[in-house]
């Protein structure tokens, strides 16, 4: 058996609910030799399920050795279909194609709200699939909206690996205000390319003139002193202040803002890295 099963092929049987692991609320049942058979592999097969009258949930059919699959039949099903461990049930199965990832619209909502749709649809068909898994396996609301945001996060973790870093100005003989603001300019350009991202007017002057903002929030400028100046959460900003990497920003009034960072010494590919930062965290905030 080595030929990969058909795409919206429709199987059905029956089998009995089996507690699976001991001590472990981890049920499956067996699938029959037969429904392997007509599958053609012994690999893992993706499907969409039915059990009983539940509502479809997509699932894989997993190979436990000897050419035998079964499938995990999670506590949401089980409760929906009132089923217990030693009952008889009835299955429908539906055989899809990995390669045809369906996102939910919650999920296509936080990702398009952040601009990073493209970037989840270029992660591996596999791996789209495994994370929807994971948000649609859920029943609590506030534990389905903190799988949709590790996805989107997942989503912005590719953006950043596949577009190339801005490069620090080559003139390295530049002094350091110099050296900034010839990377900020590229820094400008190349960011204000992302949804929702302006560059502010660099003719007027206070406190975030020539910013860079996403949806009219400052997440980066360059302060009087030269200094590219980005804004994370205050965690973040007093982890790399005890690493050296900057100070906390001060406008000028005495009085250091938690949440924003002076990045000390010449641009570096570690900038690009949090203004990149930056421009996600700020997004992501209500306004």
């Amino acid at each position: 058996m080595k030929r990969s099963p058909a795409a919206g092929r429709q199987l059905s049987f029956h089998a009995t609910l089996e507690n699976w692991a001991e001590g472990m609320d981890y049920c499956a049942i067996p699938v029959p030799a037969a429904i392997t058979q007509a599958l053609g592999t012994k690999g893992p097969v993706l499907v969409m399920a039915h059990v009983n009258d539940s509502e479809p949930f997509q699932v894989s059919l997993f190979p436990v050795g000897g050419g035998q699959h079964y499938i995990r039949i999670k506590a949401k099903v089980r409760q929906e279909t009132k089923t217990k461990t030693g009952d008889r049930i009835r299955v429908r199965i539906t055989v899809l194609d990995r390669a045809d990832v369906t996102i939910p619209e919650d999920l296509m909502s936080a990702l398009g709200a952040e601009g990073v749709t493209e970037a989840f649809r270029s992660l591996p068909p596999g791996k789209q699939q495994f994370i929807i898994r994971r948000i649609d396996d859920v029943s609590r609301p506030e534990t389905r909206e903190r799988r949709i945001q590790e996805a989107v996060e997942a989503a912005h973790r590719r953006r950043e690996a596949t577009v190339p870093p801005i490069p620090a100005p080559k003139n390295q003989n530049l002094d350091v205000p110099s050296a900034t603001a010839a990377f900020y300019e590229v820094l400008s350009d190349q960011l204000s390319r992302e949804p929702g991202v302006e560059s502010g007017s660099r003719s007027k002057k206070g406190f975030g003139a020539g910013a860079l903002k996403v949806n009219g929030k400052i997440f980066a400028m360059v302060s009087n002193r030269g200094a590219l100046v980005v804004k994370l959460p205050a965690g973040r900003v007093s982890a790399l202040v005890d690493a050296a990497v900057g100070v906390p920003f001060d406008p000028g009034h005495g009085r250091r803002m938690k949440e924003w960072i002076e990045l000390d010494g010449a641009p570096s590919e570690q900038w690009t890295s949090l203004a990149r930062e930056a421009l996600s965290f700020v997004g992501r905030r209500p306004a």
